[in-house]
């Protein structure tokens, strides 16, 4: 499983037991370095419950009571480097984290509390899947029932990673070419996938030990739900 170089706790719904259970599973990256943890805007909230203390809390913090605010940086300074952004700005705080996380070599990222009621919000979240991968960065969201990545133009799935699991593909801002999908319970061969067919690639299942897709162009977001 991997390991990633910086975990985002942004603020949408949190389960606090899963936050905690990934922030220490992602202590360390995979090279063994120590990993990156960062609030982006209420985020920060989870790491005041918890008594943590994040390297980065970034955002406007307007959906933060002023005296909360505060009391955050009374407390968490100077182990917690505070980046507090104008609320008129053109990306959102969870984007801004992003960024910040490019701006210091981050290769991988794994994203937590960006799911939840707000759905322009979640939709602006899977936007960031491919804006990481335009600045060389990996990221996953997640959530306790949840994971969601954009696809290689080649990628294997092994049943015993997925067991019970739901998995489901989605075309992100386009066409994706020549999807062929090999080893799901349904298959395709060489269809091109646009936002049309959306309903075509949803709750598939992985039947064989390996399971494949390939695509030509495009990009794919790949959703794994443990539901």
């Amino acid at each position: 499983m991997q390991l990633f170089d910086a975990v985002i706790v942004s603020g949408g719904n949190i389960d606090d037991e899963f936050v905690m259970e990934k922030l220490l599973r992602n202590r360390y990256n995979d090279e063994g370095k120590p990993a990156i943890p960062i609030a982006a805007d209420r985020g920060l909230c989870f790491f005041m419950r918890k008594g943590l203390k994040p390297a980065i809390a970034i955002g406007d913090f307007d959906s933060m009571p002023e005296e909360l605010f505060k009391e955050a940086l009374r407390t968490m300074k100077p182990e917690t480097g505070f980046i507090r952004l104008k609320p008129e700005k053109d990306v959102s705080d969870t984007h801004a984290a992003l960024l910040e996380c490019r701006q210091r070599g981050v290769r991988s990222c794994l994203l937590l509390g960006c799911t939840g009621t707000r759905l322009d919000h979640v939709m602006a979240n899977l936007g960031l899947l491919a804006a990481a991968a335009k600045e060389g960065v990996k990221a996953v969201i997640e959530d306790p029932h949840n994971t969601i990545f954009l696809a290689e133009n080649e990628e294997t799935f092994r049943k015993s990673d997925y067991e019970g699991s739901y998995i489901s593909f989605f075309p992100l801002g386009g066409t994706v070419s020549e999807l062929t999908l090999t080893g799901f319970r349904y298959p395709l061969q060489g269809r091109d996938l646009s936002i049309y067919d959306a309903s075509l690639t949803v709750s598939n299942e992985i039947i064989e030990e390996e399971a494949r897709l390939s695509f030509r162009s495009g990009i794919l977001a790949v959703m794994i739900t443990r539901d």
